[in-house]
């Protein structure tokens, strides 16, 4: 009773299925001579009270990798600081945490459709856009109606930009999960032994709690190196407010690995990847181009984290370069008593004998 299923899924919180089976395993596709892979991260500093001045920082970088033609990949990145009062706060709240996060993801996502559309030629180039994590902002589960509805709005106009790039019908965009601790599959499939005996209450006893969805895919409904699963549909709450501007986030999981060692890693993409035949099997032949180029993990990702991170040192020169600006405009800002014992304690550990 697979309609049966599929709507108990969603009422229950378990992963909903498509219209794939469900124990479905897709070998990987042939990839054309030439297509372009772009990878986007991102990292943050958020404001310290310990600081010379209250700030954060988010540095955004990509990596566009374009196989088969022989050339260099692109590198980019660009850090965005604010410290203006309106940038600094959300009504009564300091952008920090979840708040932060949600300006991170959005952030790296806008940085991707930047570099996508930047490969508007040659327009017959597949074109296939990466992120790290996932695409669902769950951070937001909690927040006010009215503020998730605006968050999801502002991250999914993103995605309509990254869905009119490239060659058509568009840039086949995924969120890369590695090693990923989801029960989503484990949850529909005790759903789907319950029968008629579902509720809230026998989800709860789950005989699978605690287990992840790749330890199913790994033992249960093996995944051979290259294979992806069915597609199903994330039942994270978040997703209805994706649904209702038309980017609901499905997902697949997907082996990475080789004959000496599985790699089960979680795919997420927007319903018109997944329902595609096209861009999901180039999604698909692309991240496995990529997780063979050096290790089981997209070539690209790694790069642009590389090219993301915001070091110790970096940070350092920064507060510098803050404390230098602070007093050439005649302000004495300087890190608390707290910061700087940190600064002089903090490279190395000392011993105290009596």
């Amino acid at each position: 009773r697979f309609e049966e299923l599929k709507a108990k899924a969603a009422e229950l919180g378990a992963a909903i299925p498509t219209d794939e089976p469900l124990d479905a395993t897709h070998p990987a596709p042939a990839m054309p001579e030439r297509f372009t892979v772009i990878g986007a991260d991102g990292s943050a500093i958020p404001p310290d009270r310990h600081s010379a001045a209250l700030y954060y920082l988010i540095n955004t970088a990509s990596l566009t990798y374009r196989h088969g033609s022989g050339q260099q990949p692109i590198a980019f990145s660009t850090p965005d600081l604010r410290y203006a009062t309106e940038n600094l706060y959300e009504g009564r709240l300091l952008v920090q945490g979840n708040l932060l996060d949600v300006r991170r993801d959005t952030a790296e996502i806008a940085r991707l459709a930047d570099a996508a559309e930047a490969e508007a030629e040659p327009r017959d180039v597949p074109l296939v856009a990466l992120t790290d994590g996932t695409l669902l902002l769950w951070v937001l589960e909690e927040s006010p109606e009215e503020l998730r509805r605006k968050k999801v709005a502002d991250y999914v106009r993103h995605l309509d930009r990254l869905k009119k790039a490239g060659a058509a019908p568009g840039a086949a965009v995924g969120g890369f999960i590695s090693r990923p601790r989801y029960p989503d599959v484990l949850r529909l499939v005790w759903l789907a032994q319950l029968g008629e005996n579902a509720s809230r209450q026998a989800m709860e006893d789950n005989p699978f709690l605690g287990l992840a969805d790749r330890s199913l895919f790994d033992a249960g409904l093996r995944l051979a190196p290259g294979q992806r699963s069915a597609c199903f549909v994330s039942p994270s709450p978040v997703n209805k407010s994706y649904a209702e501007v038309g980017h609901t986030i499905g997902f697949f999981y997907v082996n990475v690995g080789d004959e000496n060692q599985t790699e089960i890693a979680r795919v997420e993409t927007p319903e018109w990847v997944y329902q595609s035949p096209a861009l999901l099997d180039r999604l698909h032949g692309a991240i496995i181009a990529q997780c063979r180029l050096v290790t089981p993990y997209p070539y690209v990702l790694a790069r642009a984290h590389e090219l993301a991170v915001i070091t110790t040192d970096e940070r350092r020169q920064l507060e510098s370069f803050i404390e230098s600006a602070l007093l050439r405009h005649g302000v004495h800002g300087l890190s608390s008593q707290k910061a700087l014992l940190k600064s002089l304690t903090g490279g190395a550990k000392r011993s105290f004998r009596k």
